[in-house]
């Protein structure tokens, strides 16, 4: 994980140069972007302010170095609670990226451990949450962040057959998506949006995802998968392995509900960290 987080020191230069091969020759990303060639979406853009909501109690509090002590995470109906989890994980979910398209984060972020508290009124949409939590981050941290889009190489999570049936939750009603290991290799998803798919197996696969199901609402499914790319954790951090023996890959298990990913260029969203405090306001 520490090498993970010192890459990502570096990361921006290395996705420009990627992106960059995918143009011309001799032409770099800056200079594709401003002739508004098609492989360039956006660069350098500057995230404006999140929101104006706020979380009715918000508590950010650092403790220090990680500890052995378990992280934990809950999403509840009236708010967000956590304990000893990296700071990188509450950029996640307010960008609602994978690690590996947070750029330029310091070893820090991934080392030193925080609690959270916060209440919001029950019927608070997850797309409100995150941006009550983007706010939090920013008057707490100062956190300053840089968007950067381009297409890449990755994932379009696509319906090939109508086998999913919507949860029935009616959409004023918050309830969190959950996904809850029933089983060796068993992961049960309930209330699950098909974004938040596309964030978890961008998660799983270590790579980009992006949904493209056109299904609206949230869905209750299984995937079973034992084989091939998968995060596990591994000496108190989550890791992506790859797991070699007979058993179903993520990919067979997602065609087993439906629908399927397909290798192709997909706009990927970077979040690319300008300025970030240690010790929030107040402590």
């Amino acid at each position: 994980m520490k090498l993970l987080a010192a890459c990502g020191l570096f990361l921006v230069v290395a996705q420009a140069q990627m992106i960059e091969a995918w143009i011309e020759p001799g032409v770099t990303l800056a200079q594709a972007h401003a002739a508004g060639h098609p492989e360039v979406l956006a660069w350098t853009q500057p995230a404006g302010p999140s929101t104006s909501a706020q979380f009715e109690v918000a508590v950010l509090k650092h403790n220090g170095p990680m500890t052995s002590s378990p992280s934990q995470f809950r999403n509840m109906p009236n708010g967000l609670s956590a304990s000893n989890v990296a700071l990188v994980r509450l950029i996640q979910l307010a960008y609602e990226v994978p690690v590996n398209q947070i750029a330029a984060l310091p070893v820090w972020v991934m080392d030193e451990s925080y609690d959270l508290e916060t209440r919001c009124p029950p019927d608070t949409t997850v797309e409100d949450r995150r941006l009550m939590l983007r706010r939090l981050l920013e008057d707490q941290l100062k956190l300053s962040v840089v968007i950067d889009t381009a297409l890449q190489k990755g994932y379009s999570l696509v319906v090939e057959k109508a086998l999913l049936e919507k949860t029935g939750v009616e959409g004023s009603r918050y309830l969190a998506p959950t996904v809850q290991q029933v089983g060796l290799g068993t992961q049960k998803f309930i209330n699950v949006p098909m974004s938040y798919l596309a964030y978890y197996l961008s998660n799983q696969l270590d790579d980009a995802v992006v949904d493209n199901t056109g299904l609206e609402g949230s869905y209750d499914f299984t995937l079973h998968w034992t084989s091939g790319k998968m995060m596990i954790r591994h000496l108190g951090h989550d890791e992506v392995m790859t797991i070699e023996n007979d058993g179903p890959m993520l990919f067979e298990a997602v065609r087993a509900v439906g629908l399927r990913l397909v290798a192709t260029k997909v706009p990927v969203r970077y979040v690319r960290l300008k300025h970030i405090e240690k010790v929030p306001a107040g402590n």
